[in-house]
């Protein structure tokens, strides 16, 4: 079986959060499992280096504006001591619950007597008792102590009624946990964007989540719900933070070097030392997160699980990724979209996140059923390293990702219409984002234009017969994220996959880690190094100026004289992309994939050709068979293979496997018009690269 790899409104309320806010050459990688063997030899490798109620508060608009205004510097080699312990004076949160959520799960809420539907937004109150926090201007390391919180919960789900009241708020470093007298862990709040204002009186909290706790997760008869989010939360935690530490400017004054941008000599003076680099690792991601579903010939119906009527499901993640701490790693730069032209691009340049959900089938075929649009970065909380100069003051104080430094972004934040947009809006291999005539910016003015997406616009979207089990017996499934950094020296430590398996309970779809922890590196390189008990497999990789692909390809013997080909062809960042315009007001004026595989047989005879995609609104690549190969073109320009995406092919054979190359015909012009690629393939020459 073949293994991938690789009164306030929401809406108002998402507009006012959107305000918050290679190189010429080529190289290749072939990996060659001897037959009936059972481990993976590396073969060849060859690079080539190039390259209550309350209203809404309007004082958070205020205090986000304030944090588009104060900026460190940092650099550190060491682990970051621990920051002294703020105490937190009062705090008060916002809920807006996920309706759809809810829904689904057939469960109601109600505080202190009054129902999550009475009002789109739950105000409370969260009572100090040694709480504290570790912070300062542009850096937010933990939460600490514990708060009372005396509102009085009610929840129901199918005739049953759970009362909660006087529970314990406890800090759990970037998150906070609510238990009761007996320490039952029944709800969660964390994971989003702690930050303190810049004069230190304010931390205001973004982007976090209500979550379903163990314990209540428990009641619901579904230890899967665990983790799973029913509310975004805002909040703002007043702290006596003003004569405990300097005003941050006073720490950044007499800053000796400049900002460490990516490609900028480390030493002016010796050359020798070379150049900052762009190195983001993705730490984790969590398994995917149910955020809504509907009814294919109902849309006003929630899923119905397995076996029942065809439906959609829109899926989240939260992604935790970290800088590099190295000597040369650079500062990379974290501006929200519309914020202006700035170092060191002259534009508002920022990471980029996307996610994707697999299945591998039983016969060894897999299918890339779920992708995201592409998320906008906006803002990093710098968890747990040292700032220091700022690039320069007074700007930009959470829009720099200094080395060492973590962050994260949440399902919230990840299903937000005003930081998600299509792929095809960014240049994938150079990071470069085409604002002009984008979903935010149609009429190329420089001012963000308001959006109204879909709510299953943009997001990873699944059918639900895509992940039933019943209905794929022997498959395995997968999912991934990357975050698309410019000038990122390493795209696969900025991806990692997880195995997962799916199941529905009390409404919704779940996904339960299989895997111990995160897989660096593209599906499609976990794919090739799966395991074979009888057969050969291989793994190429080509990068370009325009972008990287890969080729993997498994064959196993099915019996005497029978052999199963099957191919995964991934476009890691590869777009041919025509462009006007220049820096800021670049605009992508088109995109182009690629535009076929051919595979040559060089001995025998091939059969049963398939394609699998994964895509239920996309027409099939169809197999061209001739006495010398097998060829799968792509049907139209709109269903060539972008960026991000992998596509699946396979046959029989009655020929073992041998190396030779495969043909990757490229959609566009100017530009070269194919790759050519090692592979597997009938009657290929085993050992034509030297190596045993």
């Amino acid at each position: 079986m073949g293994i991938i790899v690789m009164s306030i409104t929401i809406r108002r309320f998402r507009v006012f959060l959107a305000t918050l806010f290679t190189s010429v050459g080529d190289g290749s990688l072939h990996l060659m499992q001897p037959l009936a063997a059972s481990t993976l030899t590396p073969m060849h490798r060859q690079t080539t280096a190039v390259r209550s109620y309350r209203p809404f508060p309007t004082w958070l608009l205020a205090t986000f504006f304030a944090w588009l205004c104060a900026a460190p510097h940092g650099f550190a080699l060491e682990p970051a001591p621990p920051l002294p312990a703020i105490s937190v004076k009062s705090a008060e949160l916002w809920l807006l619950w996920h309706t759809d959520v809810l829904r689904a799960m057939q469960l109601g809420i109600s505080i202190d007597g009054r129902s999550m539907d009475a009002r789109e937004s739950h105000y409370l109150n969260l009572e100090p008792a040694g709480a504290a926090i570790r912070a300062q201007p542009g850096r937010f390391d933990a939460f600490v102590g514990s708060y009372r919180w005396s509102a009085r919960w009610t929840v129901r789900q199918q005739g049953r009624e759970l009362r909660l009241s006087a529970l314990q708020v406890h800090s759990d470093g970037l998150r906070l946990k609510l238990v009761d007298g007996a320490g039952r862990h029944w709800l969660r709040i964390g994971a989003g964007h702690p930050q303190l204002s810049a004069d230190a009186k304010y931390l205001v909290l973004t982007g976090a989540e209500l979550r379903i706790g163990p314990a209540l997760a428990g009641w619901l008869g579904a230890p899967e719900l665990d983790d799973q989010p029913i509310a975004m939360v805002m909040g703002r935690f007043a702290v006596s933070g003003s004569n405990q530490i300097a005003p941050f400017a006073q720490q950044a004054k007499g800053c000796p070097v400049p900002a460490r941008w990516p490609g900028t000599p480390i030493d002016p003076g010796n050359p020798q030392l070379g150049n900052y680099q762009a190195d983001v690792l993705l730490l984790s991601i969590t398994r995917m997160r149910f955020l809504r579903c509907r009814q294919l010939a109902a849309p006003e119906q929630s899923c119905d699980g397995p076996g029942g009527a065809e439906s959609e499901i829109a899926m989240g993640i939260d992604a935790i990724l970290q800088n590099s701490n190295r000597a040369d790693s650079a500062d990379v730069p974290w501006y929200p979209k519309f914020l202006g032209q700035l170092p060191p691009y002259n534009n508002d340049q920022h990471p980029y996140l996307v996610w994707n959900l697999y299945r591998a089938d039983a016969d060894g075929y897999l299918a890339q059923i779920g992708r995201s649009g592409l998320k906008h970065a906006f803002v990093t909380i710098n968890n747990g390293c040292t700032l220091g100069c700022p690039p320069p003051l007074p700007a930009n104080a959470n829009q720099v990702l200094y080395p060492n430094c973590s962050d994260s972004y949440t399902v919230a934040t990840n299903d937000t219409n005003e930081f998600l947009g299509p792929r095809a809006e960014l240049i994938p291999a150079s990071g470069v984002w085409g604002r002009c005539g984008s979903v935010f910016d149609p009429d190329c003015d420089g001012t963000a234009n308001p959006v109204d997406h879909q709510p299953y616009q943009h997001r990873l979207v699944v059918r639900e017969s895509a992940i039933d089990p019943a209905e794929h017996p022997g498959a395995r499934y997968f999912q991934d994220g990357w975050y698309v950094v410019r000038d990122d020296i390493d795209i696969d430590n900025t991806m990692g996959t997880r195995e997962i398996t799916p199941s529905f309970a009390v409404g919704v779809w779940s996904m339960q880690f299989v895997d111990a922890k995160l897989a660096s590196g593209p599906l499609v390189k976990r794919w090739a190094f799966e395991p074979i008990v009888d057969g050969a497999r291989s793994l190429s990789r080509e990068r370009s100026a325009e972008g990287e692909v890969a080729l993997a390809a498994r064959v196993e013997r099915m019996g005497p004289g029978q052999w199963r080909y099957r191919y995964v062809l991934a476009n890691l960042d590869y777009a041919r992309v025509a462009t006007s315009g220049s820096n800021p007001n670049v605009r992508v004026d088109g995109e182009r994939g690629i535009a076929a595989l051919l595979i040559p047989q060089l001995a025998g005879t091939a059969g049963a050709p398939g394609f699998r995609d994964g895509n239920p609104n996309s027409a099939d690549w169809v197999a061209q068979l001739s006495a010398s190969s097998v060829r799968w073109p792509a049907p139209d320009q709109t269903s060539q293979l972008r960026w991000g995406n992998l596509l699946s092919f396979g046959f029989d054979s009655d020929e073992p496997p041998g190396y030779a190359s495969a043909t990757i015909e490229l959609g566009g012009s100017p530009g070269v018009s194919s790759l050519s690629m090692r592979t597997l393939v009938p009657g290929g020459e085993l050992l034509a690269d030297g190596f045993e």
